[in-house]
Order: structure tokens, then sequence, then C-alpha cells
């Protein structure tokens, strides 16, 4: 990266630095609502201000939507299978998932931010899906129960940099379960201005960029096979794989 960038990078970690809530996590079943709530994840401390965006995070992220496409797409889901949607905000994954699991499928959504799981919820209603369960939790405590096919990290810097995130998610995937990781990274240093807008862009919506070089390093160490692609003259990136059975 290069230093302009870097040092940008330090001020807007020093600008979203702040303690995380203190509200634990809550699972919502669309089908029941049953609210236990515990500590919260001490691993993950910086938060980004999720509680005055959410209403606008759709729009304003609409651009990568085809991004969102293209990381479920590399999951290879089929109908009835059980897909984790690691950090899923607003649930803008989830139409593309359930375009692929159909209403015998289920999908698990985990995200820290009440205000985005409620856009989430709204999501659900409105499109009449029963077959989701949203958690409100750090994704390393989340209450995940049984077993999924696959887990998807769509645009979840934070989560990615968490090993104890990571293998809380992974170890409920069945042997053999796919993963996929898709969002943005620092482009090669020479583009020092696209990691400029990057750093803009993505300024909202990102606690940390600690990682930003290599968001999947952490999880290429539980899955060695991990695939990466590069996106976006190299400002996105794509990875996938599959647990070892």
């Amino acid at each position: 990266m290069a230093p302009a960038t870097s040092t940008l990078a330090s001020l807007i970690d020093a600008e979203l630095t702040r303690q995380a809530a203190s509200a634990g996590p809550r699972i919502i079943d669309l089908r029941s609502q049953a609210p236990p709530r515990t500590a919260s994840d001490e691993a993950q401390r910086r938060d980004p201000p999720y509680r005055q965006i959410a209403r606008s995070y759709d729009t304003a992220t609409a651009t990568f939507n085809a991004f969102r496409a293209r990381g479920v797409d590399l999951l290879h889901l089929t109908p009835g299978e059980i897909v984790v949607d690691a950090g899923c905000g607003t649930g803008l994954c989830f139409s593309y998932l359930q375009n692929r699991i159909g209403p015998t499928g289920w999908i698990i959504g985990i995200d820290r931010s009440e205000a985005m799981l409620a856009q989430a919820e709204v999501r659900c209603a409105r499109h009449g899906w029963r077959n989701v369960t949203l958690i409100e939790s750090d994704a390393d405590s989340a209450d995940i129960r049984g077993s999924a096919d696959a887990a998807l990290f769509c645009a979840a810097h934070d989560v990615l940099q968490s090993a104890s995130a990571i293998g809380n998610v992974l170890g409920h995937l069945r042997p053999g379960g796919r993963c996929v990781a898709i969002g943005a990274k620092w482009a090669p240093p020479w583009l020092s201005g696209l990691n400029v807008l990057t750093a803009l862009l993505h300024r909202p919506y990102v606690g940390s960029f600690a990682g930003f070089e290599k968001p999947w390093a952490v999880l290429k160490r539980f899955v060695p096979d991990l695939r990466i692609t590069e996106l976006a003259f190299g400002a996105g990136y794509a990875a996938e794989g599959s647990l070892r059975s």
C-alpha cells in the first residue's frame, strides 16, 4: 500500500474506533422470536455506526450488487441447502440465495447490528420468506443451530479478520462444505488514487482497515485450498474453497 493510502487508512481507523455496543446476541426466527442476550464480542472492538446508516445502506451500496450476485454464484448452491450469511447486514444477498436454495432451503443470517437486522427482517417479511433465521450477534459467539452446507462472507471484512468468528461459522459446516468470501481490498501500490477512493467508499462500513491487503488471509488458515480471484483492477477479490472432508 502506498504511504499516502496508509496514512489515510490510519486516520480512518482513528476516526472509527469506539467501544462495541453493550447489547449482545438476539435470534430472530421468522416463525417465532426468542431474544436471549449475552456479552458482546471483545475481539471485535470497532463497530461502524450502522445504526445511523442502516436505512440508507441498500441505496448507498447498490453498486456492489453485482459482487453480491457473483459471491452467491460461486457457492454453487442447490435447492434445499442451508447457507450461513455471515455479516448479512440488511439481507442484500438473500434474494440471490433464495433463487438458489428455493423454499426448501434455509438461510442463517448473522449480524452484530440490531438496526441492520431490522431492515433484513422487513425485507424477509416483504418477500414472504419464512426460511430465514436472523441472529443478532458477533460472528464468533453466534448461536448457530445445526449444520449448514455453505457459508458466505460478503463485504464482511471485520468478520474475516477474526479467527474465532471464522472458526465458529465454518465449524457449523458439514464436511466438504463450501465457503466464499468477496469484498474490497487494497489495489497495487501504484494505483494509489484507486486506493484512496476505496478507503473513502468503505470508511463507513469497515471497523478497521487492518488486513486489507489480503482480507482472506485468516480464512485461508481454515481452507488451505482457497482460490483467490482479484476483481476491479485489484481493488476487489473473490475467494472460494471447500472444507476438507
